[in-house]
Formats: C-alpha cells, structure tokens, sequence
C-alpha cells in the first residue's frame, strides 16, 4: 500500500512538473509574440536618421524597456532550463574586453539617469574565453544591473579586469550602494531570494538573476562570488574565468563587403501568422537588403515556394494550418538543401530540439535581437549551397 502511494505520489508530482512546463512555454509565446512587431518597429524608426532628437530619447526608452520585458520571460524559461540540466551553450572564442563595454553601452542611459559615475580599468593582457557570448554578456548585465539598480543617485560604479597568477580572468564590479548584510549573501544565488521584504517591494525583480548567473558561470568552468561589508557599506562581485588564446585575426572590411552583397541576393520566404509581425518583419528584411516574400500558413508558403525560388526559409512554428515542423518537411521534400530558421514564440529546450530535428538550421526565440538575426540569416546562407541567380 504504502509503495502504491509512492508511485502514484510521483506520477502526480511529474504530472504536475509537465504541465507547469508546458504552462510556461504557452506563456512565454504568448507573452513574447506581441513583442516582435514593436520591436521590429522601434529598429526602424532608429535607423531613420529623420527623426527629431526628443524622439529617438523616446524610442530608445521603448526599446530599454521592451528588451527587460522580454528578459524576465528569458530569465523564467532559462530557471527551467537550468532545473532540468538543459541549458545550452554555442562556444567561440570571445572577448571579455568587449563585451563589457558593449553592455556598459546598452545600460549607458539607466547610468546616466542615475547620475552614477561608471569607471572602467579593463587590464587583463589575456581577455578572451572559450564561452557562449550571449551567455557571457548575460552575467555581465545581471551584474551591472544589479549594481545599477542598488546604487544611490550620484553613485559611484567600477569596473575592472586582471589575469591572476594562473592566467585565469577575473572581473570584478564594485558599487557603493546599500550593500548587503551577512543573511542576504548567504540567500544571494537563490532563486527567487532578494534578502528581506523591504527590499523586494522598493526595488522590485522576481530574484533570478544572480541564480542564473552563477549556472552559467559554472557551465563556463568559473566561479562568481559576492562580497560586502555590510548594509550601506557597498558590493563587490567577482568572476574568474579560464583564459584562452584570441582567434586569428580577420579581415573584417572584407567579410562585411561578403555579407552586404550575399544580403541584395538573398531571397527570403517569411512564413508568420501574426499579420504585425509578418509586416514589420518584412519591412526590416527589405532594409537590410533581402529579397522577401510573405506567407501566412502553409498552403500560402508551399504556393509562393512553386513559383518562387528562395534561399532561405524563415518560419514561425505555430500556423493555423498546421505547424513550421509540418512546412519545413514539405519544402525539404522538394528543396533538401534550402536554409532554415525557425523564428517562434516557444523557446522551451525541447521547442529547440525539435526545430533542429526538424530540419530548421537555428531557433531564434522571439522578440529577437535583430543584430542576431541578420548574423543568423548570413550564417545560415554561408551553411547552405547557393544557387546560380540568372536575374537580380
């Protein structure tokens, strides 16, 4: 009796874990779709150098905002991910030099807001790792956000970099904000623990972020640490990471001529339900200088794809006649080799899996990055034989 229950108590608590899985990836889609249009659109309007200087404070205040939207849905789904032992890293060599400054830019305004005086001392002769630069920015930004966020008005940020004795790579942030006492140190890299009451409803966040940040730290064979001498004394959170050897250099003038004149020949079938989206999206493809073409399900992608020759297939995966698994098989039926990405709102582990077990190249979860997709469409055009283009 007692062993029945146990087993049934378990299948109740695995149930339960699906369905809070499945749960999650319906809202992070849901949440997440109607993201892409207005993102998509605020790329645009800040590529158009007409706009009046008030505007574009105003676009890049949408922006910010909409990026830290999408960014707590990041952080529930990666907590999952990290749970289940599944989270993925894509490794090449990366500088750390750069992508502290390329974060320090992105959260320059919330700084300037502030008042708060950021210094950086970026020292370490050896500043590059083997890791995910995706990943490795994601630490950084929890940590200067965090530090951001708990410094006063008219604080002081700073920022530093050295090679240890071991050739390791630490980086440190310090902050003079409000510091933390002994039992919030202990509780720092919970999940869903900020320390006392008082400070979560004054400073606000769901507490995942220094959770996640030591997981992906750890998947990069480091360590990360935080120190403080007590309330109102200021933090200090240092990470040590295994140095490598920078990449050969790269004539960057000539690869960026290779990638504009395989953009004005590319010819890309968007396939997206969501009419916003599929506008938008087209919009921004046309002006990086694709070719493009829409489709709304199915039927309408397998019609454009009998009389239209594309190079690359760009698909949501939930279509109101079927799924972008059920396309990609269709056109792979006729187009073995055509590039494939999958452009979707579920960014669950298995959604991944699937996408790439279907066929699809890379997944790209929404709202996207839209640096990342024009360097994800060029990977996936260079991965795939071109055709020979008889016309323009």
């Amino acid at each position: 009796e007692s062993e029945r229950n146990l087993i049934a108590a378990k299948e109740t608590a695995e149930a339960a874990s699906i369905a809070k899985d499945n749960f999650l990836a319906t809202l992070s889609h849901e949440l997440r779709t109607p993201l892409t249009p207005v993102l998509a659109t605020l790329g645009l309007w800040e590529a158009d150098g007409d706009l009046p200087d008030g505007m574009q404070q105003d676009v890049q205040v949408m922006r910010r905002n909409i990026n830290l939207e999408a960014r707590l849905i990041d952080d529930l789904l990666d907590l999952t991910r990290i749970v289940n032992g599944k989270l993925p890293l894509h490794l090449e060599s990366a500088n750390l030099h750069e992508l502290v400054q390329a974060v320090a830019t992105m959260y320059a305004s919330d700084i300037h807001g502030k008042r708060i005086q950021l210094s950086m001392e970026l020292q370490a002769n050896r500043s590059h790792v083997q890791g995910d630069p995706a990943r490795l920015q994601q630490i950084i930004w929890n940590i200067l956000k965090n530090a951001v966020k708990f410094t006063r008005e008219s604080g002081h940020i700073a920022i530093s970099t050295h090679n240890d004795d071991h050739g390791q790579l630490i980086i440190e942030v310090r902050d003079d904000g409000i510091g933390m006492p002994p039992e919030t140190l202990r509780c720092l890299f919970r999940p869903f623990e900020q320390g006392s009451m008082e400070i979560a409803r004054q400073y606000g966040g769901l507490g995942l972020g220094m959770a996640i940040s030591r997981a992906l730290v750890d998947a990069h064979h480091g360590k990360i640490s935080a120190a403080s001498e007590g309330s109102g004394q200021g933090s200090t959170f240092t990470i040590t990471l295994p140095a490598s050897d920078p990449p050969a250099e790269v004539d960057a003038g000539r690869e960026e001529k290779a990638a504009e004149a395989s953009r004005r020949s590319c010819r890309v079938l968007l396939v997206e339900d969501h009419i916003d989206t599929a506008t938008v999206m087209a919009r921004l493809l046309d002006h990086w200088g694709y070719k493009v073409r829409k489709a709304d399900s199915i039927e309408a992608a397998m019609a454009a794809a009998a009389e239209w020759d594309f190079d690359l297939l760009l698909s949501d995966i939930g279509l109101p006649d079927g799924t972008g698994f059920d396309l990609i098989g269709r056109i792979r039926a006729d187009r073995p080799d055509v590039a494939a990405i999958a452009l979707t709102g579920f960014g669950m582990e298995q959604d991944i899996e699937r996408c790439r077990a279907a066929g699809f190249a890379m997944h790209l979860t929404k709202p996207v990055n839209f640096q990342e997709l024009n360097a994800a469409i060029q990977r996936a055009i260079a991965g795939a034989p071109q055709p020979v283009r008889q016309d323009s």
